[in-house]
């Protein structure tokens, strides 16, 4: 059974640009290397906007707001090997 992943991912838009971040070399070459915007896993029992705002703190050293309403949309999408559930917020 192919693995299911909850995730989060923030677009954080700062005097007219967008904050992409790109991967490090990973297990896959197909997502190795490839820009995405910051955020990741969601875990057990924790609120989505939570999740991002833990994920922003620990990866990126941010320590910003992201409250429930800049909420902006989900997106289902199935890698070769995993599947992930996105939530996308968006911060300004």
């Amino acid at each position: 059974m192919m693995k299911h992943y909850e995730v989060v991912a923030a677009v954080i838009e700062h005097d007219g640009k967008i904050l992409c971040m790109q991967r490090n070399k990973g297990k896959f070459d197909y997502v190795s290397y490839k820009f995405e915007f910051p955020g990741g896993k969601v875990e057990a029992g924790e609120e989505r906007h939570t999740a991002l705002e833990r994920e922003l703190r620990e990866e990126m050293d941010m320590d910003i707001s992201i409250p429930e309403d800049a909420y902006l949309m989900t997106v289902e999408h199935t890698y070769l090997d995993f599947a992930i559930t996105m939530h996308v917020y968006q911060k300004e």
